[in-house]
């Protein structure tokens, strides 16, 4: 018992990966090489590692968006393909030892991709569990916030279904990003400012959009402020090691858009006529719409809100900074031309952004457990439905459930199908 009770997290993670592991290879049983080969985003993200490890290139040309200048331009940046990497030459070692054709569009490479989403869902959730637990003090509390951002949200889905898609990847480094915040920043301010360098740069060159998320690192206080910068002064070094791990980053990504456009810095899907109408935003739709309407389609997420406004009438900075981030993703999502971003289970764009509404999840579970006894039933009754039903619609789930002929008759249809 002592044993488990020390390395409880990695039992706990270790459970995560092996659960999310298993169900996604049974979903993709027989369409493992579909995962990876059809022309979607999971394609231009993963294309980049049998480019450079089996061709050679560090400029993919499968799928691609041809320049004027003749040049083929990948749209999406190289960062997932190198969170993806230790796992795609595992499978490309076990590829070459076996009788699978070595090209990275075999079997042991999709396999791979499902181990990489399992292994960075696990350790996200584990380090979020590990900050609640630290927090309250309970791990019965970090447990159920986890359960419920898992499997309550389409956090499933992109972890288990479409695993080679970019958000289980965003969802672990914002984990690792408030992780490291809430732990470094007092207790080692050398390797807080060395891993906010590596972090910071893994999220330009995942999701350049996402920098917002960044903002969890301001102060709150003057007294903060001060202490920031007295340790900067202190640790000179520091600040340039993660200044350069940064830059290192961001001069690949540059170097990539320069040698195929001639261009230092270049917004890839301009290049596809996709943009941004920032002066008219589909507010209301992202979150109600049947056109992948954030709360119709992940209402479990209400209670995080819930949550968080608590802790804003409470005077938490925190919460506050959380809230800022959430709105400014709310914006921009809803300025985007393809405002529900098309054949996507959910709003899909505000999967990585789970990784801070845990944290107030977690507030709300805490305190949903002083109520009264029918009210703890009442509400734990609710999750488990909002689960199950979640799950369920994930597996009945065939995209795209959007566009002219998709309305409220056809989504009713479909949760008809499940209860």
């Amino acid at each position: 018992m002592t044993l488990v009770i020390k390395y409880k997290y990695l039992i706990i993670g270790l459970f995560i990966f092996v659960f999310n592991f298993w169900i996604s290879n049974l979903i993709h049983t027989h369409t493992y090489v579909t995962t990876i080969t059809h022309g979607t985003d999971s394609l231009g993200y993963y294309q980049w590692l049998p480019s450079l490890f089996i061709d050679g290139s560090f400029i993919p040309s499968t799928y691609i968006h041809t320049l004027e200048n003749g040049n083929p331009l990948s749209v999406f940046s190289f960062g997932i393909a190198l969170l993806m990497s230790p796992f795609f030459l595992l499978g490309h070692l076990y590829a070459l030892l076996s009788n699978y054709t070595p090209n990275g569009y075999t079997e042991p490479y999709a396999v791979a991709v499902i181990g990489a989403a399992s292994f960075y869902l696990s350790f996200g959730l584990v380090l979020l569990i590990k900050i609640i637990d630290r927090r309250f003090k309970n791990l019965r509390i970090a447990l159920i916030s986890a359960l419920i951002i898992y499997l309550g949200t389409n956090l499933f889905y992109y972890s288990a279904f479409e695993m080679g898609m970019s958000h289980v990847y965003n969802f672990f480094i914002f984990a690792v990003l408030i992780y490291i915040h809430t732990t470094y920043r007092e207790r080692s301010f050398r390797k807080y400012v060395l891993l906010v360098g590596l972090i910071s740069g893994l999220i330009l060159v995942v999701k350049p959009y996402n920098a917002f998320g960044l903002l969890f690192l301001i102060p709150t206080s003057t007294n903060e402020w001060k202490k920031l910068w007295q340790n900067c002064l202190n640790h000179k070094l520091a600040i340039v090691g993660g200044v350069g791990i940064l830059l290192t980053f961001i001069m690949l990504q540059i170097s990539y858009w320069h040698t195929v456009s001639g261009k230092y810095i270049l917004f890839s899907y301009g290049n596809l006529g996709e943009g941004f109408n920032w002066g008219s935003p589909e507010l209301y739709n992202v979150l109600f719409s049947v056109q992948n309407g954030w709360f119709i389609y992940t209402p479990l997420i209400t209670f995080a809100f819930i949550g968080l406004f608590m802790q804003l009438t409470n005077k938490n900075y925190e919460a506050f900074k959380i809230l800022v981030i959430i709105l400014l993703a709310y914006y921009v999502f809803a300025s985007w031309w393809a405002w529900w971003f098309g054949a996507a289970f959910g709003h899909r764009a505000f999967v990585e952004f789970y990784s801070f509404l845990t944290l107030p999840l977690a507030y709300f579970i805490h305190k949903t457990l002083y109520y009264n006894r029918f009210t703890k039933y009442l509400m734990a009754f609710l999750i488990i439905v909002l689960i199950y039903v979640n799950i369920e619609l994930c597996y009945i789930y065939q995209p795209p459930w959007d566009g002219d002929y998709w309305n409220w008759d056809q989504l009713w249809n479909r949760v008809k199908m499940i209860i």
